[in-house]
């Protein structure tokens, strides 16, 4: 008999409610594990993202730009908004 069988055998034996106080706890531990898969998923891509920027830095891509709020804007095609300044 495996896991799985033996905590179903016990559950079984269980008052309706107490089931359902299981079924919660499993549900709370599986909740607590997808956020610590989010978490050290959140970390990798930090980490990516500051090794990349740290390369770009390295090899000087930017190097060349003199205004960047200039090249942002020509990159991302901005536009003048209602009631803003330039």
């Amino acid at each position: 008999m495996n896991l799985a069988d033996t905590i179903h055998q016990h559950v079984t034996n269980l008052p309706l409610k107490k089931q359902a106080e299981v079924l919660d706890f499993v549900l709370l531990v599986e909740q607590r594990l997808q956020q610590a898969a989010l978490i050290t998923n959140d970390t990798a891509r930090r980490q990516q993202l500051a090794t990349a920027l740290k390369r770009l830095c390295e090899l000087g891509t930017l190097a060349g730009i003199q205004d960047p709020v200039q090249w942002q804007r020509e990159q991302r095609q901005d536009r003048q908004l209602l009631g803003r300044d330039d």
